[in-house]
């Protein structure tokens, strides 16, 4: 009897991935209500309190002290094994990672002290002296503005 061979789709198509599937999202949901009890229910305020310090101190360490990746974090700083690499996940605490490392990344872009503008065939290169700011939004719609001058207070004081 010859063995066709399965494609990606047949595998994703297939009952035995639908259900472990199922599985894993039915295994989710019971751990986030099992946490949320334990947290509403089961802890007083001051271990609820205990629980939140220890946790965001270690999560500053990791991500702002450190600058580690989402692994450091899990691993080196909060001493878990690869079982918790998921729950990150799950729990929201990657994304959380992620952001603050733009964020970062962001704050840093912004006291940059030269800003270079190229877009291929030209190029602008300006120097930021400690009386100019540097600030990027999104405006309505959705295009990042970017502001390159005298600060505000400075420009307040000239006129």
């Amino acid at each position: 009897m010859e063995e066709t061979k399965k494609t990606f789709k047949d595998w994703m198509d297939s009952p035995e991935r639908i259900k472990m599937a199922e599985e894993i999202e039915r295994h989710r949901k019971q751990r986030e209500m099992e946490v949320d009890y334990w947290w509403n229910n089961e802890l007083t305020e001051a271990e609820r309190e205990k629980a939140f310090y220890a946790v965001v101190k270690r999560i500053h360490k990791a991500e702002i002290q450190d600058r580690g990746s989402y692994r450091w974090a899990l691993y080196d700083v909060f001493k878990f094994d690869m079982g918790m690499y998921g729950e990150g996940m799950e729990c929201g605490y990657m994304d959380l990672h992620n952001h603050i490392f733009n964020g970062i990344e962001f704050d840093n872009i912004l006291k940059a002290k030269k800003v270079r503008i190229d877009n291929l065939s030209h190029e602008v290169v300006a120097s930021k002296t400690d009386d100019m700011e540097l600030s990027i939004k999104l405006n309505e719609q959705g295009e990042a503005v970017i502001f390159f001058g005298f600060k505000k207070d400075y420009l307040d004081n000239k006129f």
